[in-house]
């Protein structure tokens, strides 16, 4: 296998897959992403490993599961959360590639966020934080800042042997892009199908009658923000080319989470286990290495950091709970039998488990009973109602429409056994009490620790 010298991973903030052209997204969104992929591997199915944005981080640059590093909250407005942190004995990937011929270097403001989650500067020899301010608004930093950093610094830099980490927030939001990005998109209709349950469903969106109530201006922002950030990857693109780089210069593009459909709780957020905000893109390009241009497999967002440490030649570490995805490339077999990942939706925990295309969502509402009025205090509603266990056929029911665990408790248990054995399979210390259910509690204690 052809061993790399450079590799630039970028992220795509707030991503869905569903609203990317190679996808099947019937708008045209991301032509250059959709470009890289028809000549890369496009990952058909990639999970996230959260549902928000910097426990997904957490797992996408260190190859660990939540459940392992014990990140399981997003306290990117609360200052001083310093309980929240990870371990200094689990390494980011940008600290294991670090070395005198190795240069490693990130274009992103995660440490940023008012909690200043440091591990997301760790191991970079440059760091290069495109917002200019000590702010927690991160995400209000548009594409054309994080390239006017990345590109002169390609440009400088493009000889040495490298690793690149570039974040991008503009499908993030607020939605910042010049208006004639959305203009385009206010004037086609919005792409719909029926789901299983026999509702129109508006792709990418969620259920028609609820986009028609709350207005699809998001829907066309955000399909504008999308194209504004994919001409910023074309850019990046095309400068690879210019410096005769591109054939040495392993590219992935992903997402670390989506958003919530339209006609659920809290819908357009980050928010629960649901496909729209789990379910995101994953394209590798390596040149030159024999790949199939689609891999169905279901993959995982913890993946990624084996499949970089393989691509640049490295020793994957044992103890990375995600697997290298260079041989299911090749046409190998699935690397997972069974795929977790975990989230919150309106202060409940949740977690997923994926067996084939049956799908398990379970919501431990109880954990947030007894905190529930101090959360309805902060200005929310508490999910204490929540359906412990539902069960969905994702090829039938891509929508997550028709709850297959109201219908077949048997097929409810046998995946609740599933998922009791997968977290007992894949915890380092199965003694060690379940993080998500210990740690998170959601934004509902008042001393500011934790905030969703």
């Amino acid at each position: 296998m052809r061993e790399f010298k450079k590799l630039i991973l970028i992220a795509l903030d707030m991503l869905r897959a569903d609203h990317v052209g190679c996808y099947g997204y019937p708008r045209e969104t991301s032509p250059n992403i959709d470009a890289l992929a028809a000549k890369g591997t496009r990952f058909a199915d990639c999970t996230s490993a959260f549902c928000c944005t910097v426990p997904s981080f957490t797992s996408m640059l260190t190859g660990k599961l939540p459940l392992n590093h014990g990140v399981v909250i997003n306290p990117w407005s609360a200052a001083n959360c310093h309980s929240i942190f990870l371990d200094d004995e689990c390494p980011t990937i940008a600290e294991r590639l670090w070395s005198e011929d190795f240069l490693t270097a990130a274009v992103d403001n995660l440490i940023n966020f008012a909690s200043h989650p440091n591990w997301f500067a760790r191991g970079y020899q440059h760091l290069m934080n495109a917002t200019a301010t000590a702010a927690s608004s991160a995400h209000l930093t548009r594409g054309a800042a994080i390239n006017a950093e990345l590109l002169p610094w390609l440009r400088g830099n493009h000889q040495r042997d490298f690793f690149v980490f570039v974040h991008y927030w503009d499908p993030h939001g607020p939605f910042t892009q010049p208006e004639a990005y959305n203009e385009p998109f206010r004037q086609l209709p919005l792409p719909t199908v029926q789901a299983a349950s026999g509702e129109e469903y508006v792709q990418g969106a969620g259920l028609a009658s609820a986009v028609a109530e709350q207005g699809r201006e998001l829907v066309d922002e955000y399909d504008g923000a999308t194209r504004f950030v994919d001409e910023r990857v074309g850019e990046v693109l095309s400068l690879l080319d210019d410096l005769d780089i591109a054939q040495d210069t392993a590219v992935i593009v992903t997402s670390d989470h989506g958003r919530t459909d339209f006609g659920r709780p809290d819908p357009w957020r980050a928010r629960g286990v649901y496909q729209g905000t789990m379910h995101v893109p994953l394209i590798v390009y390596a040149p030159e290495v024999e790949a199939h241009q689609v891999v169905a497999h279901p993959v995982h967002g913890t993946d990624l950091a084996p499949t970089i440490m393989q691509l640049l030649g490295r020793q994957v570490p044992g103890e990375m709970d995600g697997t290298s995805l260079l041989a299911a490339m090749a046409g190998g077999p699935a690397p997972h039998e069974l795929t977790g990942a975990c989230g919150a939706y309106r202060g409940a925990p949740q977690r997923l488990l994926r067996k084939g295309s049956l799908k398990l969502v379970r919501t431990y509402a109880d954990a947030i009973a007894d905190l529930a009025p101090l959360y309805e205090e902060e200005g929310n509603t508490a999910w204490t109602d929540a359906p412990q266990v539902q069960a969905y056929d994702l090829a039938a029911d891509p929508f997550e429409s028709v709850d297959l665990a109201a219908q077949d408790r048997d097929l409810a248990a046998e995946l609740c056994a599933d998922l009791d054995e997968w977290k007992a399979a894949n915890a380092d210390d199965p003694k060690r009490p379940d993080p998500l259910i210990e740690n998170s509690r959601w934004g509902i204690k008042r001393d500011s620790t934790l905030v969703n």
